[in-house]
């Protein structure tokens, strides 16, 4: 069913209204992939994903960072075999307390090997771990699973018709055994493409997948709703245009509808714009925002709906122009309720890769923007934390009656971690970074705006060699430095 759209187009020259960064913060060493985040109201946030060896790109574990509010390092969870590839799915909040943790494990290469889930305390012990294979056919491939809010597994994917055949969509609901509740699959009988359930979400009286599929000369958004039995409600082709639309996530907005959410191909310069639409709880389409410019290309990687009953989107935008390439920044963009443009944001650094794929509102108003930043030893977690909207940052320093201190690592010499604590007396932008005896910078722990207060900053040094090291704290004008050494 096609609805008219009301289509807002936000071009390069919107207005913009950066939000005052209250920190930012690189988790990890290597190459880390994000994969799940958790915002946890006013206690801090968790973030995990994959670590993949640099020498054997088969190898790789999962870490895994739990973050408090000042964005100081609380714990860290490492799970893998050497030689063998533990890929992190996703993680959740458990209703009891906790949390969930679903990923694959594989001998050989991702993708290839058996199903698991890992139950954390709050403290990031371990309470069990549990390999988890559901019971469905050969032909079916799961791409996206999801906690429900009684603690079970909603599943998403694809069953091929034969062999070489297309996809039906494929859904499904299973307990944490991995024992299907109830499975199903739908096609629409018109078209010949691949219809694969990519986003999952539960709704107040039911479940809902969504998918991009080919239909005539277009790529469109189509959305399934099916009830607690896993029985079809409705079926909404809710974005048809002749243009290749591409399908990144959902978020379910309860009785308000859902947010979907990606990107769009245009063969025209820079011919990548993202995407943002907002639907009913029926699922016909409300409204459209297309992010386009002339010096740039976006993805939209999530949405959430503000407390204010706007939409704030985080994803990612390539500084890609006629062939110049300038880096990608995380891209934040604010919508009110009727997808009218109030601002948008991006964060970054010159020829570098930062990119967005989480959004969190805390109970403040402020956000937790989370993804990943290329460092100098590869990509690691990022964690950026914004103050409320009209907030008074430079208010708060009366509050902290602290002086500028970078205090001695301790333990020091330090094999593996050792921990930087410094304190700041008004906020500024801030920068702890670690150099060696020969002044290469071989890891930045914090580079951002920090509020006056003390922190905490852990160095994982598991992947420098022994040796003399250096580490930099600088404050708007003021610079203090001080040695530590490494041992193995």
């Amino acid at each position: 069913m096609w609805l008219a759209l009301m289509i807002a187009a936000v071009v390069s020259t919107a207005a913009s209204q950066p939000l005052d960064t209250m920190w930012q913060r690189t988790f990890g060493s290597g190459d880390c992939t994000t994969w799940g985040f958790v915002g946890l109201d006013s206690t801090g946030c968790l973030i995990g994903g994959d670590l993949t060896n640099h020498d054997n790109w088969e190898d790789a574990d999962i870490l895994i960072y739990r973050v408090d509010p000042a964005g100081n390092w609380r714990w860290s969870y490492h799970y893998g075999e050497r030689e063998y590839y533990e890929e992190m799915y996703d993680v959740w909040r458990m209703p009891e307390g906790g949390f969930l943790v679903y990923a694959l494990w594989s001998e050989l290469e991702p993708g290839n090997g058996y199903r698991f889930l890992i139950r954390l305390t709050d403290e990031g012990d371990t309470l069990w771990t549990r390999s988890i294979e559901f019971q469905l056919p050969d032909s079916v491939s799961i791409a996206k699973v999801e906690l429900t809010r009684d603690g079970r597994l909603l599943l998403g994917g694809c069953s091929r018709r034969t062999h070489w055949g297309n996809c039906d969509m494929f859904y499904a609901l299973a307990d944490l055994n991995g024992d299907t509740l109830w499975t199903g699959q739908y096609t629409d009988g018109e078209t010949d493409d691949d219809m694969i359930a990519t986003a999952v979400a539960e709704t107040p009286d039911g479940y809902a997948f969504a998918t991009d599929v080919a239909i005539g000369f277009g790529r469109e958004y189509c959305l399934l709703l099916v009830d607690s039995l896993g029985e079809v409600r409705s079926f909404r082709q809710c974005l048809y245009a002749p243009l290749d639309n591409h399908l990144l996530g959902m978020t379910a907005l309860g009785v308000n509808g859902f947010l979907l959410f990606g990107w769009r191909y245009q063969e025209i310069d820079p011919g990548i714009n993202g995407l943002i639409l907002y639907t009913d709880s029926n699922g016909d389409s409300l409204w459209l925002v297309e992010l386009n410019g002339d010096l740039f290309t976006d993805q939209i990687s999530h949405a959430i709906e503000t407390q204010d009953g706007g939409v704030l989107a985080v994803g990612e935008r390539d500084w890609d122009h006629d062939g110049a390439w300038w880096g990608i920044d995380v891209l934040a963009v604010k919508l009110d309720s009727t997808g009218v443009l109030e601002w948008e944001a991006t964060y970054g650094t010159v020829n570098k890769d930062e990119r967005a794929e989480y959004v969190y509102q805390r109970p403040d108003g402020g956000y937790l923007i989370a993804g990943t930043k290329h460092m100098t030893n590869g990509f690691n977690y990022l964690v950026i934390s914004t103050w409320p909207e009209g907030w008074e940052a430079a208010a708060e320093t009366e509050l902290y009656p602290v002086e500028f201190t970078l205090k001695q690592n301790y333990p020091n010499p330090f094999n593996g971690e050792t921990r930087i604590d410094f304190s700041l007396e008004a906020t500024a932008p801030a920068k702890l970074s670690v150099f060696d005896v020969l002044g290469r910078e071989v890891k930045t722990l914090a580079d951002g705006k920090l509020a006056a207060g003390n922190y905490s900053y852990y160095l994982h040094g598991d992947d420098l060699p022994s040796g003399v090291y250096l580490y930099r704290l600088q404050a708007g004008n003021t610079v203090a430095v001080k040695k530590m050494v490494l041992l193995r």
